[in-house]
């Protein structure tokens, strides 16, 4: 039952990171200057019915493969770096949500201010999936 917890892990995690990366194409060159009311709506409808599942899912296997993984620095690295990702992807989704309420009370200002911090966070997100994946590719092959 371990093996398929640690699947259901690897495939969350993965599903969950492509998400991520998926949003930070959209961010960066996707969007158009009238579009962010519209991107704002549709990264929190993302966040809501896609990523934070995912991540909620990669968390639960994750938890429940634990025991049946040989504890090594690899595992502690994965682990370290993926709660890093989790973490910062909850509060990285609060301030989507509050990007997207500003952007439909049509508050610049506001809107500006929840961009920068969404983004910040969401560049930690990035790296700590990045470097949970990476620790994940390296206990594979060590």
């Amino acid at each position: 039952m371990m093996r398929a917890w640690a699947l259901l892990h690897m495939v969350s995690a993965s599903a969950w990171a492509g998400c991520v990366m998926t949003e930070l194409v959209a961010e960066k060159w996707l969007l158009q200057p009238g579009d962010r009311a519209r991107l704002a709506g549709l990264h929190w409808q993302i966040d809501r019915w896609v990523e934070l599942p995912l991540a909620a899912l990669a968390l639960l296997a994750g938890v429940r493969a634990w025991p049946g993984a040989a504890a090594d620095a690899g595992l502690r690295a994965m682990a370290a770096a993926g709660g890093v990702a989790m973490l910062a992807n909850a509060v990285c989704s609060v301030w989507v949500w509050r990007r997207w309420q500003a952007a439909r009370l049509g508050d610049p200002a506001a809107h500006a201010h929840a961009d920068r911090w969404q983004h910040r966070w969401g560049a930690l997100v990035a790296l700590g999936l990045g470097l949970a994946l990476g620790a994940a590719a390296w206990r594979a092959t060590a």
